[in-house]
């Protein structure tokens, strides 16, 4: 009957509103704990950071430094010429590895942003296929079920017809 059709589907949007608000609450707990997570990666990734800007000035100041003694020694690869570059070298190995730690936390940084976006965004909305009301809900449903019914009704009244009107053919 379409009482007992309207029961379950209403039962159904019960389940989808219940899992709805379900997923509403993991996202908002879901969201707290990775603001918790960004909120305590922000020291080490500001960190990260300056060290990072720190690597690079004192590389560009040992390659200056170097550089200029090479312009001005008077002797082709004296001891503080290879002194300099070796500092260089020290200092490019020191960005690499700032760098590399700050690609890490930058990777860490934007992933958790990206992850608690997601988790603020709503979840999908409850689109309810019936009116709330029980009257409008019924005339829907009959409306729906309706038209199947009398397409059932037609085939069975052309099966009896058939069936009664049935007559030998003799041509």
């Amino acid at each position: 009957s379409l009482q007992s059709i309207l029961d379950g589907e209403r039962l159904f949007h019960r389940q989808l509103i219940d899992k709805h608000w379900a997923a509403v609450v993991d996202k908002q707990r879901r969201a707290k704990r990775l603001q918790q997570q960004l909120t305590d990666l922000e020291p080490a990734w500001e960190a990260g950071w300056q060290a990072y800007r720190a690597a690079s000035q004192e590389k560009a100041d040992a390659y200056s430094e170097w550089r200029r003694h090479e312009r001005n020694c008077e002797y082709y690869d004296c001891d503080e010429c290879e002194t300099l570059r070796l500092e260089n070298r020290a200092a490019k190995n020191r960005l690499s590895q700032a760098a590399r730690s700050k690609n890490h936390l930058d990777a860490r940084h934007t992933k958790l942003g990206n992850d608690l976006a997601d988790a603020r965004a709503p979840p999908p909305v409850v689109r309810l296929s019936l009116p709330r009301r029980d009257d409008e809900a019924l005339k829907t449903l009959s409306l729906l079920f309706c038209p199947r019914l009398l397409e059932l009704l037609g085939q069975a009244t052309l099966a009896v017809l058939e069936q009664v009107c049935d007559e030998p053919n003799d041509d």
